[in-house]
Order: structure tokens, then C-alpha cells, then sequence
């Protein structure tokens, strides 16, 4: 037998396809443009990787005003972080982060980047306690 591992195809277009998650880009442009101190309406900024003819992934939007969107473009990635002081690539992980509910003794427990937030009696539908989720977890967004 030889021991040369099996080789893998390079390329796999099931893995290399863009997510599309169209309910996730109508969260993203609730959301305020990036920019501190904008408060223009947001719209979803691809901001990910791209192929040849295609769009980054759906998952790798971030809220941007119409005018700073076309300033992103315009000045390129590394300029618009530097003249805006935003990192994007962490934006990206924290809007792709999903708060966790259980249920801990008689309460509702979100988890949320390693962190235990307190939600409330379950005496209280689940419904209270998840708005209340997501409310805490667009509070703790950096913008």
C-alpha cells in the first residue's frame, strides 16, 4: 500500500458557491450603516471574498448607508477601514454570531460570545424571553 494520502478534488463547486440568505440580508439592512455617527438608511454591503462573476456570500454583508457603500467601493477595503477606523472582518464575525437560549433551573439563559445573559422566568412565554435575546445581542454590536 502507499502511503500517499488520497488527493481531493481542488475544486468542489458545491463548497465554492456564495451563500444566498435573503432573510439574513433583510436583518442586516435593520440594522444602522457602520459608519460611527451615519444614520443613513442601511443597505447590504457584500463585502467578502468574490469570484469571477460572482458576489461574495450573503453572510459576508455588513449595513452601509447608499453613500458609504459607494465609498467602499470607490476607495477599496483597506482605505475605507483606515479612514472610517472599522474593521470589517470583525464586524462580519459579530454579526454572524448566534445567541444560544436554554433553559438553566427556572430560567431562560442566552449564551452569546462566551458570555450568560439572565432572561427571565420561564413563568413568561418563550417568545418574551427571545425578543429580549435578540434585542441584547444588536445592543452589544459595535455600531
Amino acid at each position: 500500500m502507499s502511503s500517499v494520502p488520497i488527493s481531493r478534488p481542488i475544486y468542489d463547486a458545491d463548497r465554492s458557491r456564495p451563500v444566498k440568505d435573503p432573510k439574513y440580508l433583510a436583518w442586516i439592512r435593520t440594522l444602522p450603516c457602520v459608519v460611527p455617527g451615519c444614520r443613513g438608511r442601511a443597505e447590504a454591503a457584500h463585502c467578502g471574498a468574490r469570484g469571477l462573476s460572482q458576489k461574495a456570500s450573503d453572510t459576508n454583508a455588513i449595513p452601509m448607508c447608499a453613500h458609504h457603500h459607494r465609498e467602499y467601493h470607490q476607495f477599496g477595503r483597506r482605505k475605507f477601514e483606515t479612514r472610517y477606523c472599522i474593521h470589517i472582518e470583525r464586524l462580519i464575525q459579530r454579526l454572524n454570531q448566534k445567541p444560544f437560549i436554554r433553559v438553566l433551573g427556572l430560567r431562560y439563559v442566552m449564551q452569546l460570545s462566551g458570555e450568560e445573559h439572565d432572561l427571565g422566568s420561564i413563568r413568561k412565554p418563550v417568545a418574551a424571553a427571545m425578543k429580549q435575546a435578540i434585542l441584547l445581542a444588536r445592543s452589544r454590536l459595535p455600531f
